[in-house]
């Protein structure tokens, strides 16, 4: 695996609530950087992304990335983001911040139960709905619930995507299959147990990103909004562990997206 070092500038960010007490975000104020290359080999990829759902995470993470300049791979929901004005303007944001879009199934639906056309026609609606609402040709494919069967790669193949993200516990990183580069979630920031999201501590994570560069060369964190969730109000001690991990691993390490960390699998 080739490893392209680039500068990520640092960043503070300030925390506060205000008077109507949901929590706000500052600006960034800009802090000395180190002067040292770091690897841009962390992969932040948010599923789950969709009109009015879990809203105020999605939105929150969105506008966390851009004012820090951090490129999400973004996996939506591709029939369930059509009207949500301020969620797809949000989105716009982070692409031109180096954001990318990936299609996370067409309406989050098991592509392990699909027939090869099945999953054909299911791409095709997602990339036709992305390219009009987005503007972008996308190249990149999350199955939902990390499910996918051998067609999977054919499909992927006849559409034009190049590259899977499911998980480490079901996909082989880096496999090359059918001309498809396979580039599965290592870290996943909660666990999900008996309906719960029990969200890891920074320690803990920490620990799981550099155990997977050590042995994949990179690290691809999956979260998802709902995560960020307490019933119907965000979490302020999830966004404290989230802006912790972020600060952390951004000392050692520089982000990128699914995209751009498969072009350097050769």
């Amino acid at each position: 695996m080739r490893i392209v070092p680039l500068i990520l500038l640092g960043v503070v960010i300030l925390i506060g609530v205000g008077l109507s007490g949901r929590l706000q975000v500052s600006e960034p104020v800009g802090i000395e950087p180190d002067n040292l290359a770091k690897p841009s080999i962390i992969v932040i990829r948010v599923d789950d992304i969709q009109d009015y759902a879990f809203r105020d995470a999605q939105l929150w993470l969105l506008r966390y990335s851009r004012v820090n300049k951090i490129p999400l791979s973004l996996a939506i929901i591709p029939e369930l983001v059509v009207s949500d004005k301020e969620l797809i303007a949000s989105i716009y944001d982070a692409l031109r911040e180096g954001a990318e879009v990936s299609a996370h199934g067409w309406s989050h639906e098991d592509f392990y139960k699909l027939l090869l056309e099945e999953q054909v026609q299911r791409l095709i609606q997602a990339r036709s709905s992305l390219r009009s609402v987005f503007g972008v040709n996308v190249t990149v494919f999350v199955p939902p619930m990390f499910k996918y069967n051998n067609d999977t790669f054919a499909a992927m193949r006849k559409v034009g995507y190049d590259t899977l993200s499911s998980s480490i516990d079901l996909q082989k990183p880096e496999h090359r299959f059918d001309e498809v580069v396979c580039l599965p979630a290592t870290v996943e920031y909660s666990d999900f147990v008996n309906g719960t999201w029990r969200i890891k501590s920074v320690d803990e994570l920490l620990l799981e990103v550099d155990l997977s560069v050590e042995s994949y060369g990179y690290a691809v964190i999956v979260l998802h909004p709902q995560e960020f969730m307490n019933g119907s109000e965000i979490n302020d001690d999830v966004l404290r562990n989230y802006t912790s991990l972020v600060n952390i691993v951004g000392r050692k390490y520089s982000f990128t997206t699914l995209g751009e960390l498969s072009k350097t699998i050769k």
